[in-house]
């Protein structure tokens, strides 16, 4: 799972009970940016197993998949969070 890191902190209570066995990681680079991540996945520069945690619009402007959502940790925070990966 690639996110921003203070994406991956406001998710991280609910990362660790529903993804305890997945791998998270802070994209380096131009790939902190979570568009970019996910535009990098969308044209295969990243592995197919990788997901993006970032907003809905995501989906929008790649043809991902939303595979989970709301996975903030605090539910009263108005940013909200999406699984998503490209599809198969």
């Amino acid at each position: 799972i690639m996110a921003h890191p203070q994406v991956l902190k406001q998710c991280k209570n609910n990362l660790k009970k529903k993804y305890s066995k997945l791998k998270t990681i802070s994209g380096a680079g131009e790939l902190i940016d979570t568009a970019k991540a996910a535009k990098a996945l969308y044209q295969g520069e990243l592995p197919p197993t990788t997901a993006i945690l970032g907003p809905k619009t995501l989906t929008d402007f790649f043809d991902l998949k939303i595979i989970d959502k709301d996975l903030q940790d605090d539910k009263e925070n108005i940013t909200s969070f999406l699984l998503v990966q490209r599809k198969s």
